[in-house]
């Protein structure tokens, strides 16, 4: 059977009666597994199934005539067969499939036979990834196959409009939101067989391991205006929090593509924290230096205004509804005690420490707000 087949066969020819007629090739696509998304390098890495099936005028039989055998597995190499080539490769552009593939051929009779064939493979495919809400980022790529050789005079009949994921396997960091199948027509000509994948980060590890940590360290960093001046730990522990940050801006650097669109929003949130975390070792420095002023000197009218409004005010506004004339004493008395480079330093700690704790939860909120309205 198989020599009678391939008797007067050839392999070059389009198996159609007229060249005009159009060839219909019947195409699902399944989804195996998400092997990799490589973002700094732009790269999705999937293992696809391509299933084709198409009619073939010269390959028929009677089942009858061969002891009712109805079907029959060829070489590709020796038969026609669709030739697909990716159009969005990441590597080099070539024909999928290898020339050792099998096509199942089925005949029942007459004309009445179908071709089927399975391309298994591992494709390479750009992506343009988009990172603005990284670690809660989702991602679209498409993979894109087309067949330049016959122009429109073949046409690949989509079977189902998502990809069939009954094999797949999941991916530990990325979640398939959902797939799409679909053909374009390209300059009028050339039909196009794209399959789209939407994809979302599965982030639980990047907020244990890397959101947490931040906000640890920065909360960490906050509270080094509560050690004691004179322990002469207090620089040497702010900056190491600043180099802490700078080795997570550098993790998550290697994790992002070199490119400056789109920055993600996460970036600007650890470049902001290591600006505060700078300024927190000046404010420190800067702190130190008013503790070991020589108490022989006064202090500057400056730092007395600004001891007055600040510990003065917050008796007020604690005794405001206090109406003890011994209170309203006490009061007036505090405000008014003998003002020393020490206590100002301690009004210095205090005032900067509630600032930087501000700023660390007002930007960590701001930094939510803007994710979760975009998920």
């Amino acid at each position: 059977m198989y020599n009678d087949l391939l008797a007067n066969y050839t392999s070059d020819i389009r198996p159609v009666d007229d060249d005009n007629e159009i060839l219909n090739v019947k195409t699902t696509l399944y989804l195996n597994s998400i092997l990799e998304l490589d973002e700094p390098r732009g790269q999705l890495t999937t293992a696809l199934s391509i299933h084709l099936i198409w009619n073939d005028i010269q390959l028929s039989w009677n089942p009858a005539d061969y002891e009712y055998r109805g079907k029959i597995e060829i070489s590709k190499r020796h038969i026609w067969t669709p030739e697909l080539m990716m159009i969005s490769p990441s590597k080099s552009t070539e024909k999928i499939g290898k020339d050792n593939d099998k096509v199942l051929i089925h005949s029942y009779g007459g004309s009445h036979q179908f071709l089927s064939m399975t391309i298994i493979d591992i494709f390479y495919t750009i992506c343009d990834i988009d990172v603005t809400y990284f670690p809660f980022d989702s991602q679209t790529c498409s993979i894109r196959f087309s067949q330049y050789d016959y122009g429109d005079r073949i046409r690949y009949v989509i079977s189902e409009d998502a990809m069939n994921t009954d094999y797949f396997s999941e991916n530990g960091v990325w979640r398939v939101e959902k797939t799409e199948v679909y053909t374009e027509t390209r300059n009028e000509i050339y039909y196009e067989l794209v399959g789209k994948i939407h994809m979302k980060r599965r982030s639980t590890y990047y907020c244990l391991n890397l959101l947490g940590p931040i906000l640890i360290l920065m909360l960490l960093n906050c509270l080094v205006f509560l050690l004691p001046a004179e322990s002469g730990e207090r620089v040497g522990f702010a900056v190491t929090i600043l180099l802490a940050i700078a080795v997570y801006m550098t993790i998550i650097a290697d994790k992002l593509p070199n490119t400056s669109k789109p920055v993600s929003v996460l970036t600007f949130i650890l470049a902001t924290y290591m600006a505060q975390s700078a300024m927190i070792c000046v404010c420190t420095i800067f702190g130190i230096r008013l503790v070991f002023r020589d108490e022989s000197k006064p202090v500057s009218k400056i730092w007395s205004m600004f001891f007055l409004i600040m510990k003065c005010g917050r008796f007020r506004i604690a005794n405001e509804d206090d109406e003890h004339e011994d209170v309203k004493i006490h009061t007036k008395e505090q405000c008014h005690q003998e003002i020393t480079w020490k206590t100002v330093a301690e009004m210095y700690d205090t005032v900067v420490l509630s600032i930087n704790l501000f700023f660390c939860f007002f930007i960590a909120i701001v930094y939510f707000i803007i994710v979760l309205s975009n998920m």
